[in-house]
């Protein structure tokens, strides 16, 4: 029996969605079951056949039923992978016993933990497919041509409307679309930090800023991030002292991490930016992508002066191909930032933009990233449980609530991350060192494991690996 509330705030499509793929994933829909016909689905539960259809759509875009021709709508023979470990997440997963690494022709011959983004299996290919093929049956060639330099108007509108839904107060006027969030973050420093001038970051940061001072020569000033968070009365001596151009951090999920600002540090950062007129660059690319309610508010949404500007995009969780990010800043910002885009690159590809719109537009977004958290939870338990097992009282690490990096340190009296790196990589895995993420070249004894690119049995491969790397050392 199908039980919509048309009193929630959540969509009857969405509703209707939601049922469908939570009876497909219990089994309670088999393989090769028929999905009632839209019309009489409509009349039965006396909704529009409108809403019965976008779920429908929903449910295709995101492989859990096909369309036979002339037949129907039918639940899928195997479910998408990321399914597979959704209906595993709720179980522990248990490390194999040890075996020798020419056993196991299963495995990858590299594991490689250093990437920075999600695995091909999780990207919504029908979805980007529907949505490419009705863009180019809608728009035909306009589709394929030059957007505005700010973006195509209808997409900045959809992410308004998603900023807006995450508690920030956007116009369409302040969103400015680009190339990928690292464009984003590129062309704000160039409009707002001067040849030679002052960057301030966190220690550790995300590795692409420490490429955009080097390339652009500024001077990047850092403030250590520990476990207290940041040094608020540190941060205050530097900006009185060096009175930097720009402050650039994460907020939520830093990269590597994954650590979490506390409210209390986000209103003092607010505080500061006002007192001092010190613009915040924002990365926000991980905000909502959390495993346990963190419940923190962006800055911006908290921003009430405009000092804020928030660099985003759907890279690191949508599709990494489609290159589309996204700037805001306040409307005196604005234009400078456009000049200095269209300087750069004219614009950001049409196609793209035009099928991100109807991506954001069919309200597939949040059941994706529901999904994906899900499967992506899953694997970062394997990986804690993997670590526990062979590294327990010799590592430590964090348990991020977010994003997709596990933040590990070894032993200062052993070898170092670079060392374990090129001993790691002979016995097939790999990882990003943590000094990678410190323009001072700080955290030597640290590294970042990406967990969301393998199942849990190659995870903890890799784990074994790296445990035996660090072992003959």
């Amino acid at each position: 029996m199908i039980t919509l509330n048309r009193d929630a705030p959540e969509a009857l499509y969405h509703q209707l969605f939601n049922h469908f793929r939570e009876q497909i994933l219990s089994g309670a829909m088999k393989a090769g079951k028929r999905l009632p016909a839209s019309r009489a689905l409509a009349n039965e539960l006396d909704i529009s056949r409108t809403s019965v259809v976008n779920s429908y759509n929903a449910l295709e875009s995101a492989g859990l039923i096909v369309s036979r021709e002339r037949r129907g709508l039918f639940v899928v023979d195997k479910l998408p992978i990321l399914y597979e470990e959704w209906m595993l997440s709720d179980g522990d997963f248990m490390p194999s016993p040890a075996s020798n690494l020419s056993d196991n022709q299963d495995f990858p011959s590299l594991i490689s933990l250093s990437v920075g983004s999600l695995p091909v299996d999780f990207m919504p290919v029908e979805a980007m497919r529907r949505a490419l093929n009705a863009v180019l049956d809608r728009d035909a060639g306009a589709a394929l041509g030059y957007e505005p330099t700010e973006g195509y108007k209808p997409l900045r509108r959809a992410i308004a409307d998603h900023l807006h839904s995450r508690g920030m107060n956007v116009k369409t006027d302040q969103v400015l679309v680009t190339g990928g969030c690292q464009q984003a973050i590129d062309l704000a420093v160039q409009s707002l930090v001067p040849p030679n001038g002052i960057l301030l970051t966190t220690d550790p940061t995300y590795i692409g800023l420490i490429e955009i001072a080097r390339t652009r020569n500024l001077e990047l000033i850092t403030i250590p991030w520990s476990d207290q968070g940041i040094d608020l009365t540190r941060l205050e001596a530097i900006i009185r002292e060096r009175h930097p151009h720009l402050f650039y951090l994460m907020t939520t999920f830093l990269n590597p991490t994954g650590a979490v600002l506390s409210m209390q540090q986000r209103r003092q950062l607010l505080a500061f930016a006002a007192t001092y007129h010190l613009p915040i660059l924002e990365d926000g690319v991980y905000d909502g992508f959390d495993y346990e309610d963190v419940g923190l508010p962006s800055l911006r949404a908290l921003d009430e002066t405009g000092m804020v500007l928030y660099a985003s995009g759907f890279s690191k969780t949508v599709v990494p191909g489609t290159r589309i990010g996204y700037l805001i800043t306040n409307l005196q910002l604005y234009p400078r930032i456009s000049r200095v885009k269209q300087a750069a690159d004219v614009c950001t590809p049409g196609l793209n933009q035009r099928a991100m719109t109807e991506f954001l537009r069919s309200g597939q977004l949040n059941a994706h990233l529901e999904v994906v958290r899900h499967a992506c939870k899953h694997r970062r338990d394997a990986l804690l449980t993997a670590l526990k097992h062979y590294a327990s009282g010799k590592w430590t690490w964090t348990t991020p609530l977010g994003g997709l990096y596990i933040w590990v340190e070894i032993p200062s009296t052993g070898p170092t991350a670079l060392d374990l790196l090129r001993k790691a990589t002979e016995l097939g895995v790999d990882f990003a060192i943590g000094a990678s993420f410190s323009p001072n070249a700080s955290w030597p004894y640290h590294l970042r494991l990406n967990f969301s690119s393998y199942t849990p049995p190659i995870l903890e491969e890799g784990i074994r690996r790296l445990w035996m790397a660090w072992s003959d050392c």
